[in-house]
């Protein structure tokens, strides 16, 4: 007795229409958030403070972080790979940028919105601190003195005079020191070759205070 292979077709056709159903039932711009590729880590520092850590995760995907440079205090840092981010930009688009100041032990993490993308590509993702410590991360392959850079801030960043006073300030105090620390081995007893070495060194220290005074902040 043969069996009829006509129930096996309504099954295998029923299959395929769900499929198409359910495959239309999805938005253009969701089913394209899946689609990955490696970016670029860069950060910026706005702030006046030293950044000891700072990295970039997606929300919920604490494993999926990328970066983990540090930043002296109004500089920008290189690249670091990779972090995955969509292939297009889409307005649900988020990512948490962390970072830990200098040195403080509080690491902190901001959940921010990314704008689009600069020129409607993909790029390198840059996580960019202000000095009012809030945050945010751009993805562009386009330098801050660009027109097309997505930033709040066009331009590098800048030092404050505060900060270059303050600079200045610790420099002068440390060759001081040195001055003082050499004037006090000048007069213990050695050889004519290490008396002179010293010398030479109290002349140098003398002439980088003399250098640092000309130019005051």
């Amino acid at each position: 007795m043969k069996t009829s292979s006509k129930p096996l077709l309504q099954r295998a056709f029923l299959a395929v229409v769900v499929m198409m159903f359910m495959t239309a039932c999805v938005p253009p711009a969701e089913a394209s958030k899946d689609e990955r590729v490696g970016a670029g880590v860069k950060a910026i520092n706005y702030s006046g403070k030293e950044i000891e850590y700072i990295a970039v995760e997606r929300p919920g995907e604490p494993d999926s972080g990328g970066g983990g440079e540090s930043l002296n205090p109004y500089s920008t840092g290189g690249t670091v790979c990779c972090f995955g981010i969509p292939k297009k930009w889409h307005p649900k688009l988020q990512v948490v940028v962390k970072y830990r100041f200098y040195p403080e032990k509080e690491l902190h993490k901001h959940l921010v919105s990314v704008p689009p993308y600069a020129a409607g590509e993909a790029g390198d993702i840059w996580l960019i601190v202000y000095e009012d410590k809030s945050v945010e991360a751009v993805v562009s392959d386009y330098l801050p003195t660009r027109p097309e850079w997505p930033g709040k801030i066009k331009g590098y960043p800048v030092a404050s005079r505060e900060y270059l006073f303050k600079r200045w300030g610790e420099r002068l105090q440390r060759e001081q020191a040195m001055l003082s620390k050499l004037e006090k081995e000048d007069g213990i007893k050695r050889s004519p070759e290490q008396l002179q070495d010293i010398k030479n060194a109290i002349e140098i220290t003398k002439e980088n205070i003399e250098r640092l005074k000309r130019n005051k902040p």
